[in-house]
């Protein structure tokens, strides 16, 4: 799904060099439907 919602933004596939930012982001994705559920 995270993967799918990336490359239909157009943007290539998370490279090594770019976890750390696609893992904030992910992160900020999480924390954001927790709190939207709740």
């Amino acid at each position: 799904m995270f993967q799918v919602q990336l490359q239909s933004q157009g943007w290539p596939s998370p490279v090594p060099g770019d976890l750390p930012s696609t893992l904030r982001l992910a992160h900020r994705i999480l924390l954001t439907g927790s709190s939207m559920k709740s």
